[in-house]
């Protein structure tokens, strides 16, 4: 393993290339001329495509010398016709969701708690997904790009930009109380739930304490450049997220980090030991507690 100074842990390294590729991507996805592409038995849609996951939230581990491997996530959604709408009431909700939601939820939301929204057809998810597949690899012939089960990938280097076909859910109609349904080659369906309030709640924090987004990159590469990425990076941003705020007042320095580390340490003693709840930093979702006894046993 390469011996790497603290100093390069703390390395902000933009690729502003990275950044150029993401918005060409994008806007290829936006361009008129590609969604006619996908316009199937002259139906109609709309389609909203934005970023998701670390990059969104400005909490994505820089690449270090050109090291380490990352991915940018990129939704593709589906506003209409392509989707058949569908409302889940509130027995429905409580059976796909309790075991990961906390207690508390039902006192956040207000009855009848509906869980309404969209979902992309099989017939038109294959078609929609490998035409998407085929104008990618025309429009983009430099990279080697995949039809994987999630999504479609485009490899540059120690980038992955991640592409997805989704629709949306709300409950009671709520902006806030969005998810995205990701669906697979294998007709599985997986949830991305509550990414705006994610945002929302990590930029308020690094407003109000400068210093979040660096420890959050420093902690990240330290998993990914020395600890053979051990920790999940969502479990690592949603624990630091619920630590002593005072740890984000000053920039990371050495003795900084080590002093994160103790406080990290201390909040999962103490959420064990008094039996409390480790949630998703939307503040609604557990995380999960085969993720959490993966990552630091059971």
């Amino acid at each position: 393993m390469k011996n790497y100074k603290i100093s390069d842990l703390f390395l902000v390294n933009k690729d502003e290339n990275v950044s150029k590729l993401n918005d060409e991507i994008k806007k290829f996805l936006e361009s008129d001329d590609f969604k006619n592409k996908l316009k199937f038995d002259d139906i109609d849609f709309s389609s909203v495509v934005m970023n998701q996951g670390s990059y969104s939230r400005h909490t994505a581990s820089y690449l270090l010398n050109g090291e380490g491997k990352s991915d940018i996530d990129i939704l593709f959604h589906i506003e209409n016709h392509y989707s058949s709408t569908e409302t889940i009431k509130k027995e429905e909700y409580v059976s796909l969701y309790k075991s990961k939601i906390s207690e508390h939820i039902f006192d956040k939301i207000p009855s009848p708690y509906e869980y309404k929204g969209g979902s992309i057809s099989g017939e038109y998810y294959v078609k929609l997904k490998n035409q998407m597949f085929n104008e990618l690899k025309l429009n983009f012939p430099n990279f080697l790009i995949k039809n994987k089960n999630k999504c479609i990938e485009i490899n540059c280097g120690n980038v992955n930009f991640d592409i997805c076909l989704s629709s949306k859910f709300y409950i009671n109609n709520d902006e806030n109380l969005v998810a995205f349904k990701i669906k697979t080659n294998d007709q599985n369906e997986k949830f991305i739930s509550f990414p705006k309030l994610n945002k929302e709640y990590i930029k308020e924090k690094n407003s109000k304490y400068n210093h979040f987004y660096e420890y959050t990159r420093v902690f990240k590469n330290i998993n990914k450049l020395l600890m053979d990425n051990k920790f999940s990076s969502f479990l690592l941003e949603c624990l630091l997220y619920r630590i002593d705020n005072n740890n984000f007042n000053d920039s990371p320095t050495k003795i900084k980090i080590l002093d994160l580390l103790e406080s990290l340490k201390d909040f999962f003693d103490e959420t064990i030991n008094n039996n409390q709840e480790f949630k998703e930093i939307n503040d609604i979702l557990l995380l999960d507690e085969t993720l959490l006894k993966k990552n630091f046993g059971s």
